[in-house]
């Protein structure tokens, strides 16, 4: 999963049955997702275990 192009492109993903953008990667491994009721921070693992749509 390109995490850079979810980011830069705005493209959204479903995680656990909600919507959100990629707003942020970092060093250790985490990602920001970010929705209109706030953001969660989740390894990429998790994220690519739940993800149910990427673009």
């Amino acid at each position: 999963m390109d995490i850079t192009n979810l980011i830069l492109n705005r493209e959204p993903v479903i995680y656990n049955g909600s919507e959100y953008l990629v707003t942020s990667s970092y060093d250790d491994g985490t990602i920001d997702l970010t929705n209109a009721y706030g953001t969660i921070n989740i390894t990429l693992t998790e994220l690519e275990e739940g993800v149910e749509y990427a673009s």
